[in-house]
């Protein structure tokens, strides 16, 4: 794992570099490499519910293809890349899912235990490690609580849920519980999690674990279907050493009515030690990694990995460089480097950015082994290559660029015109390029952004070649908006405290649209919901 260290603290804006649990280079550095984004508890605070989802769905570049409630399961994309080509990371460790990145964002993880979100929107592969070619997302714990923090809430379609955390600003220990019979039929979920929060000597430590089930009903053909899932998640930074492990299953019948007709169980284990520390004039590392899959359609595989990298930021009067070299091995796929640089001007105000970078994706056991009748997996696949060129500028409180980007090796699952089969592919000469325009300030932020693929082969792709064309996404304290190709979704919180006491009102697609998150799955409806939590706060012991 390498951290992401190339961030920007809100709400002041600047490009000075957060430390991440780890190393980091000089101040302003980082955020020459990759176009960044961050957003803190007090924004993520604001935001109707408690899914991380849907308030990551607010954010400039973002894309959310989200199946049943939010909460449920997330396909997270950034820019014009897809789900399969984002980093997905919670405190600076990556937390990729090796069966499908469907389930990358499937983290025992709730809005309240998050101190802030970063995000990389472009490649990023020689900082967060592979599977960055179109950016990369770090959730970020935070401490916890000194003294007592309950939540209870209820809405539409049945919803209702709650939290209850105890703590001493050192250790916490907490659990919390929701349930929903869904806005339409097969829509339904039950999940409960367990958490524990460590804040010692420098030593910072997060575990959680979640059960969920639900209606899949729609979500990957047209059936009736029930899927369920676990995820235990560990996390432990301290200094420049970091280490992670995640386990997930996955049971998942086509009809709910008859398991036997078809069932899947899948069981991931995944675990990722790293260490960075100042190196000359930058610093360096080194990173191992194992994971193991057994399934019972893709059989039992297993594949550790290593390695090294090198990150490096040089002034010169006005001037600034940086420039991340990385070189990954994964047994069974080979080697695979990376490379991001960047050089900056700042004159009167105004910051002029060039930067570039290299990323490299490997193939999920989805993409090589799956077999049905529908959908053929591809054991040859070659890893992913991303190249891209980005020009940006900022002034003030202003901030816009341009990128395009080629793809090497792209992997697609692609239609065969005979069978009408689902079949996995490297596909070369696919481009892409966009352009984004954003302002924020203490309370209000938006961006636009315009993105587009474009290949040189008239195929029907399944997941690579589909991006939002336009976006624009707007957040106040109490009213954020999200504008997607026509689709205008708006969510409103509102909140008020008296002694201990807070009672919200929150409102999602306020506006009531009806739209397709993933084509042909219809997405929520108006929902409506208010929640009161109670909390005491005491000196940290």
């Amino acid at each position: 794992m390498l951290l992401l260290l190339f961030l920007a603290q809100y709400p002041e804006h600047t490009t000075d570099t957060i430390r991440v649990f780890g190393a980091r280079l000089p101040a302003g550095f980082s955020a020459i490499m990759t176009s960044v984004w961050i957003t803190d508890s007090s924004w993520l605070s604001r935001t109707p519910g408690q899914s991380v989802d849907r308030a990551l769905l607010f954010l400039p570049g973002i894309h959310m293809g989200s199946r049943g409630l939010p909460g449920v399961q997330t396909d997270l994309e950034i820019g014009s890349g897809n789900y399969t080509q984002t980093a997905f990371m919670v405190n600076g460790i990556r937390m990729d899912d090796p069966q499908t990145a469907h389930h990358n964002a499937d983290v025992p993880l709730e809005l309240s235990d998050l101190e802030r979100v970063e995000l990389a929107r472009g490649g990023a592969s020689s900082l967060s490690g592979p599977g960055a070619s179109s950016g990369a997302v770090n959730l970020l714990t935070n401490d916890p609580v000194a003294g007592t923090r309950t939540r209870a809430f209820a809405g539409l379609f049945g919803t209702a849920g709650g939290r209850a955390e105890l703590g001493n600003g050192a250790v916490g220990l907490g659990l919390s519980a929701a349930r929903s019979d869904g806005y339409r039929p097969g829509s339904d979920y039950r999940t409960w999690r367990l958490f524990q929060k460590t804040n010692l000597a420098g030593a910072r430590a997060f575990a959680s674990y979640s059960w969920k089930g639900f209606g899949a009903r729609d979500f990957y053909a047209p059936y009736p279907s029930r899927e369920w899932t676990s995820c235990g998640l560990l996390t432990l930074n301290w200094r420049g050493f970091s280490l992670g492990a995640r386990r997930h299953t996955d049971r998942f019948v086509l009809l709910e009515d008859d398991p036997s007709f078809y069932e899947n169980h899948h069981t991931k284990t995944s675990a990722l030690c790293s260490w960075s520390a100042a190196l000359g004039p930058g610093f360096g590392g080194w990173e191992a990694s194992w994971w193991e899959l057994s399934s019972d359609r893709l059989g039992y595989h297993n594949a550790p990995g290593a390695a090294v990298f090198y990150q490096l930021g040089l002034g010169l009067g006005p001037l600034m460089f940086a420039v991340g070299l990385r070189e990954d091995w994964r047994d069974g796929a080979g080697f695979a480097p990376s490379l991001n640089g960047g050089v900056s001007c700042t004159l009167w105000e105004i910051t002029g950015r060039i930067s570039g970078s290299l990323a490299t994706r490997f193939p999920s056991a989805t993409e090589m082994y799956y077999q049905d009748p529908g959908n053929a997996g591809n054991p040859g696949l070659l890893p992913e290559k991303t190249r891209r060129a980005e020009l940006g500028l900022t002034w003030r409180w202003l901030n816009a660029g341009a990128f395009g980007a080629s793809f090497e090796n792209l992997i697609d699952w692609v239609r065969d015109e005979n069978d009408g089969r689902w079949e996995a592919r490297n596909l070369d000469g696919v481009k892409a390029y966009g352009t984004y325009l954003e302002t924020r300030n203490r309370w209000f932020y938006a961006g636009w952004w315009y993105q587009a693929k474009i290949s040189p082969e008239d195929y029907a792709s399944k997941y690579a070649l589909r991006t939002p064309s336009n976006s624009v996404k707007m957040g106040t304290p109490w009213v954020f908006l999200s504008w997607e190709d026509g689709v205008c979704l708006v969510s409103g919180r509102v909140s008020f405290t008296r002694g201990p006491f807070s009672l919200s009102l929150f409102g999602d697609n306020l506006l009531n649209q009806s739209y397709e998150p993933v084509p042909g799955l219809t997405g929520p409806p108006r929902t409506l919901g208010a929640g009161l939590a109670f909390s005491t706060n005491r000196v940290r012991i």
